[in-house]
């Protein structure tokens, strides 16, 4: 379709973008600045499309002289104005934040992607005689070379996509569509041009087939286990064993209610900082709450937290929150500034959530009976913060991820 949506609460609540602007297309592409989510490019038609405010209006950005089709778009992490674009005419790079564009790579193109820890890396799968072929650059993207370690022979049935995790950026995931309605996964060791065949579809380790195609084609590899690999057609599968073999997630079968056109995917590494945002303002309402109350219940002729009891507590609420928040802002930071911030954001949620649920607990200590009534806040405070640690992975799952950062 050419209409583009946004949700700013994790998807629970969408807006139609665009109202009165013609995309002039179906939509096959959205990249997001990374340090300026209100500056976002949309490949749609054969044009790209680039707000920068947060979708409000929109410009095109190719002259009619220099019009391309394009499947998929990246921005370099490190230099956001500079951006790839790859589809049927090949690569383009705009190195000007998207007003100018030059083609760097001339054969029929579906994936382009930057190495995680050097962009001046990019890969790309593309189209020759029938056939897939990998492309690498080195030097960001001026000049490409065919990767002649990737398997010759392996038949363009459909189209490919590409993966790369920060876990390991010198392993390439490619999905193949390919002969006798057969999607095949590959894994390359870049570092010593080795490729591996992990995958074979319509197998019971992986059975999955062609689909309806290219447009309904995912691929993508958690940013902090590249052990976790989805692949996924009209059926989406899921393997948490480096692609021995997978199970079924949604779609076409499976338990998760996945709308079968599966035409795009991507794990995100940042959410764990907006439950922890959510998290500290749960637990700065419950101890706001609580001070309140404590300076205005007397017993025994003075305020409740004039003795120890109450007052330790509204100290240790105090001090917990405000390293909530101080770890939380180097979280935002590292993520504003483009860095890797799978430790520092698994970290800030973990203590964030956990703080929220204690400071909760502690202000039904405080309030008494009254923390269980309606009529204070109280009581919603303690059932939301639970959430907290539960979502976006539990403190649990954080733990592991801390653990295994810190001890590579």
């Amino acid at each position: 379709t050419g209409y583009v949506n946004k949700s700013m609460d994790n998807g629970f609540n969408w807006e139609l973008l665009g109202l009165g602007y013609n995309f002039g297309g179906g939509v096959t592409a959205v990249a997001i600045h990374p340090t300026d989510d209100d500056i976002v490019y949309v490949a749609a038609g054969m044009q790209i499309h680039k707000t920068m405010d947060g979708g409000i209006t929109w410009t095109p950005q190719l002259p009619s002289s220099n019009l391309f089709y394009a499947d998929n778009v990246a921005i370099d992490p490190n230099d956001p104005d500079k951006i790839f674009a790859a589809g049927s005419s090949g690569v383009f790079r705009s190195e000007n934040g998207g007003t100018n564009w030059s083609n760097v790579w001339s054969r029929p193109s579906y994936d382009v992607h930057l190495k995680p820890n050097d962009s001046n890396v990019i890969y790309v799968v593309s189209n020759q005689s029938g056939y897939f072929q990998v492309a690498v650059s080195s030097d960001g993207g001026s000049s490409f070379a065919i990767d002649n370690s990737f398997p010759t022979g392996v038949e363009d049935a459909a189209g490919g996509l590409l993966a790369v995790s920060p876990d390991r950026p010198d392993e390439l995931f490619g999905i193949f569509l390919s002969a006798a309605n057969t999607p095949l996964i590959y894994k390359g060791d870049m570092a010593n041009a080795n490729w591996s065949l992990l995958a074979t579809g319509q197998t019971d380790a992986l059975p999955l087939n062609n689909g309806q195609g290219f447009f309904d084609l995912v691929l993508e590899v958690s940013p902090i286990d590249a052990d976790v690999i989805f692949a996924g057609t009209t059926t989406l599968f899921k393997s948490t064993n480096g692609g021995t073999n997978f199970s079924i997630i949604g779609g076409y079968g499976g338990a998760f209610p996945i709308h079968p056109d599966i035409q795009s995917m991507k794990i995100l590494d940042g959410g764990r900082i907006s439950i922890a945002a959510l998290s500290l303002g749960i637990a700065r309402g419950a101890y706001e709450a609580s001070l309140k109350y404590s300076s205005e219940r007397v017993q025994f002729g003075k305020p409740i937290n004039a003795f120890q009891g109450i007052s330790f507590k509204l100290a240790q609420m105090a001090t917990d929150i405000e390293a909530s928040e101080l770890l939380m802002h180097k979280a935002c930071y590292e993520k504003n500034m483009g860095k890797r911030m799978t430790k520092i954001s698994a970290m800030c949620k973990l203590f964030a959530s956990e703080t929220c649920v204690r400071v909760a607990n502690e202000a039904v200590q405080i309030f008494g009976g009254y923390g269980y009534s309606k009529e204070f806040p109280v009581e919603k405070y303690l059932r939301d913060s639970k959430l907290c640690t539960i979502g976006e992975g539990t403190s649990e799952i954080q733990k592991v991820v801390i653990a295994k950062q810190i001890l590579k």
